[in-house]
This record gives C-alpha cells, sequence and structure tokens, in this order.
C-alpha cells in the first residue's frame, strides 16, 4: 500500500528517523513479511508476532539498512526478540530514502490467518505512545 494511504505525514525519506512505530493484531502466530519499497530495491524483515493481542511495534530502521551482525551465535544473528514479537532479518537491506509503500505477506500460510495494522509513525525513539 503507498504509504500516503497509511499516513499522509510519512516522508519518502525515511534515514533521518529510527523506528517505523505501529500498532498490530495478528490472529495467528505465524510469522509475516513486512516489506519496504524503495525504488533502489525492496528491504524485508520477517516478524513473528503474538497472537490475538494488540502489540505496538517499534521496529529499528537499521534493520532494513544493513545486515545485523551483532551477537554471540547465529541464532542472535539471524533474529531478535522484542516485547510482544520477534524480528527476523534478512539480506533484503539497502538504501531508505525513497520510499514509496509498504507490505505484507506470509509464506504458506494455514487456514485463514488476519493480520491488522494501524497508526504507523517514523519515530526517533522506541517508546513513544501513541
Amino acid at each position: 500500500m503507498a504509504i500516503g494511504e497509511l499516513n499522509k505525514e510519512l516522508p519518502s525519506d525515511w534515514s533521518s528517523f529510527s523506528f517505523l512505530t505501529f500498532e498490530l493484531k495478528s490472529s495467528t502466530t505465524q510469522r509475516f513479511d513486512l516489506r519496504i519499497y524503495d525504488t533502489a530495491g525492496v528491504r524485508r524483515l520477517t516478524i513473528n508476532p503474538f497472537q490475538g493481542a494488540w502489540i505496538r511495534a517499534s521496529i529499528p530502521l537499521i534493520h532494513f539498512q544493513k545486515r545485523n551482525t551483532r551477537g554471540m551465535d547465529m541464532a542472535a544473528i539471524g533474529k531478535t526478540a522484542r516485547p510482544g514479537y520477534w524480528i527476523g532479518f534478512s539480506n533484503a537491506v539497502g538504501s531508505i530514502n525513497r520510499i514509496d509503500s509498504l507490505g505484507v505477506s506470509m509464506r504458506l500460510p494455514i487456514g485463514s490467518p488476519t493480520l491488522e495494522i494501524r497508526n504507523i509513525k517514523l519515530t526517533m525513539d522506541a517508546g513513544i505512545l501513541f
């Protein structure tokens, strides 16, 4: 979906912000891909949500820009826990200064899962209140 349809105040250049912050509610614990589309390519993370509760997610934008290399083992390098969800990292990283849309996808879903996302904002702090 075009970022202007999600929030008219979202700029296309996200490079001066630290977090993509939003609320989400998933009917399942199945993981989904969160994709941002920059004119230079697609940036992707995998989200493993808690089920059935509204969760405030603050995704560090650095994870869309470069591959995580910090951690004491391969598991720590490939994912990180956040309150109410996990972030799985990918190699689909790069610039975030010409973003035009955001998308979600679920690989091989079981049943008919639903995902609601609201209050999408760019923030400097992970602890922003809505």
